[in-house]
């Protein structure tokens, strides 16, 4: 008998060991094209409204083999192109569904952010074709992303959908365990993580709390302890011990959703801890802070944006580049101000209250008109009213290269900037270097220092901008990239092309009264600056260039041909050509201008150019003006050592 049932054992014991090596699994990717979304039956026409925002769209996709019953995570990627260069990626009712079903409300949403569209911005757009492909991926696990090919929708309508912040919720020791449940919704108001931008589906806030074990987990919807809304460290309701996970004084890691399990600090120091939730990377961030230091990220914040900021535009892209350009309401009563002093190396500036966009209607300054208006400071000091929305900046020339404290008082409608001590450990900003580079910045380039808008510096007091177009009615001015040196504008009329126009600084918008084309030049007299808009004439070669090994064989405008005062002839002074560079005269496309010589080029002789003839070679390295002549239908070229 006792034989009989040390067989037994045996035999349980081999059984044992057979299940566990059955319950290994091998995940294997599926084939590549084996994941497939099926065409819907709206891709032909698709129409969303505001009345049919609720209502679902379906988007069907085959279950993937892995190799095993594995966890998987669908979305579905949003486009205007069939690239993906930009798109939107949206989570089903359901992450765990083949089929991905999304509200039109938030497909209409992913539309507006892909057209830039936000609250105080939206133009109705015609029928368009949109861009969609789903993705599935293994919960938690790295490389295992499959992608649907792309399924057109044509003709789709979309409506202007306002979306506020987002919230998430803080639930664990710290708020007293109190349920996530909407009849806990008021007891949890100071423990909840909010949204960095609109749609931008990451969330943040600083808590400061006293020492204790901590133990949490978050929340996305107040649908109680069992209502699938659990974001946590593990999906069993137990705690995760990461006192040993934190690099420094920071933990990053993934989160599991829906999940409960709880992530543990043990004999947490008190203090702050910033706690970031990033829903696009399903990743969590604890920061841990000083007992009794200030996390000011936690308050409703304005931007300072002029030339002290180095007129970076108030675009989430700048968020960091505008870290330190803010101003708060730290008592919570629509009084925002500088907690630290900030120094303005030159003081001209105005506020926006998101970062929108410079057309974002979220600006707040003196005037509504885009342009300066100068102040001085009377004992240091100085308080007006502002516009909001407005784009007129405060400008303080004779008070610049100081520390400063500035406040908007938004229950009064006023503002009040006086200059302070520095604070305790600032430091004057390196100055940083200047771009004098005087540009056309407007409507058609965004305001923005951009390539083909730059002037070439022809003299101290003369710049030039050849081979530009500009239409009717678009507003711009000329100023250097952060406005700090050149900043000109007009007194509200349309320049006349071939006439002399005023330029002021700071002045007004310019905007033309019929589209043109051609060059620009200004000058300064030493009382004023004065524009000139030359329309192009047939053979006017505004847009040639020196094209060679010099210049990677380009059309940068340091290179490019200016007019003179003589009919057909254009020059270009003072460039440096080493012996031995080879280049030609050509235009920006290589045709109908492409000049070359059929013999050695000599310096001071003027010399007939050949269409399409070959390379010229630079006989010795020099500092050159070339002369360029049309006469009739011939091309002469004249090259002097400076």
């Amino acid at each position: 008998m006792k034989k009989f049932t040390t067989i037994l054992a045996s035999l349980a014991a081999l059984a044992a060991l057979n299940s566990c090596e059955d319950d290994k699994v091998t995940l294997n990717m599926p084939a590549e094209g084996s994941y497939e979304m099926q065409t819907p039956s709206f891709a032909s026409s698709l129409t969303m409204t505001e009345a049919t925002g609720a209502e679902l769209l379906q988007f069907v996709t085959n279950q993937p083999n892995y190799g095993y019953s594995a966890s998987l995570v669908y979305s579905l990627d949003v486009a205007l192109d069939s690239s993906f260069s930009t798109y939107e990626t949206l989570s089903g009712q359901d992450t765990a569904s083949p089929i991905i079903e999304v509200t039109q409300e938030d497909f209409s949403y992913a539309l507006c952010n892909l057209h830039g569209f936000g609250p105080d911005y939206y133009e109705e757009q015609a029928p368009e074709t949109v861009y969609v492909r789903a993705q599935v991926s293994v919960s938690n696990t790295d490389n295992t992303t499959l992608t649907t090919e792309t399924v057109t929708l044509n003709n789709v309508t979309f409506y202007h959908v306002i979306m506020g912040k987002r919230t998430i919720y803080l639930i664990g020791s710290c708020s007293g365990w109190n349920e996530p449940s909407e009849g806990n919704k008021d007891a949890l108001a100071n423990w909840t993580l909010t949204e960095t931008a609109i749609g931008s589906n990451v969330y943040y806030n600083s808590f400061d709390l006293e020492a204790s074990d901590l133990m949490f987990r978050f929340y996305t919807e107040l649908t109680g302890w069992d209502g699938g809304a659990s974001l946590g460290s593990q999906e069993e309701d137990a705690n995760v011990l990461i006192d040993d996970d934190f690099d420094g004084l920071i933990y990053t890691g993934k989160y599991t959703y829906p999940g409960k399990g709880n992530w543990e600090i043990s004999n947490f120091a008190g203090g702050l801890i910033k706690m970031t939730v990033d829903m696009n990377e399903g990743t969590v961030t604890f920061e841990l802070g000083k007992a009794g230091e200030v996390d000011y990220s936690k308050y409703a914040c304005m931007y300072i944006i002029g030339s002290c900021s180095g007129w970076v535009e108030p675009a989430e892209a700048n968020a960091e580049a505008l870290a330190d350009w803010k101003i708060y309401d730290i008592g919570e009563n629509g009084i925002y101000y500088t907690p630290k002093s900030v120094y303005m190396a030159t003081a001209q500036f105005r506020f926006y209250k998101e970062l929108t966009g410079w057309d974002g209607g979220d600006s707040l300054g003196y005037k509504e008109a885009d342009e300066g208006t100068d102040f001085t400071l009377t004992d240091g000091e100085f308080s007006s009213a502002y516009v909001y929305p407005g784009k007129g900046n405060w400008q303080f020339p004779d008070d610049g290269g100081n520390w400063w404290y500035l406040e908007v008082d938004t229950n009064t409608g006023t503002v009040t900037f006086r200059i302070t001590e520095a604070p305790e450990g600032g430091e004057v900003p390196d100055t940083p270097t200047v771009d004098e580079t005087l540009y056309v910045m407007g409507d058609m380039n965004g305001w923005s220092a951009t390539d083909g808008y730059a002037f070439t510096q022809l003299s101290d007091n003369e710049w030039y901008l050849g081979s530009v177009e500009i239409e009717a009615g678009v507003g711009f001015k000329f100023a250097n990239p952060d406005w700090s040196v050149y900043d000109f504008g007009g007194d509200g009329t349309s320049p006349v092309i071939g006439q002399e126009y005023n330029l002021s600084k700071g002045g007004a918008n310019i905007s033309l009264a019929e589209n043109f084309e051609g060059n620009i030049t200004i000058s300064y007299d030493g009382e004023n600056y004065v524009a000139l808009f030359k329309e192009a004439a047939p053979g006017d070669p505004s847009g040639i260039y020196v094209r060679g090994g010099m210049n990677g064989w380009g059309t940068d405008t340091a290179w490019e041909f200016v007019t003179t005062d003589a009919d057909n002839v254009w020059v270009l002074n003072g460039v440096t050509i080493d012996e031995g560079t080879e280049f030609k005269v050509a235009d920006a496309n290589w045709g109908p201008i492409d000049l070359g010589l059929g013999d050695p080029l000599v310096l001071g002789q003027e010399m007939v150019m050949v269409p399409g003839g070959g390379n010229i070679t630079m006989p010795s390295t020099a500092t050159v003006n070339f002369t360029l002549t049309l006469n009739g239908e011939e091309y002469t070229i004249l090259v002097e050592a400076q």
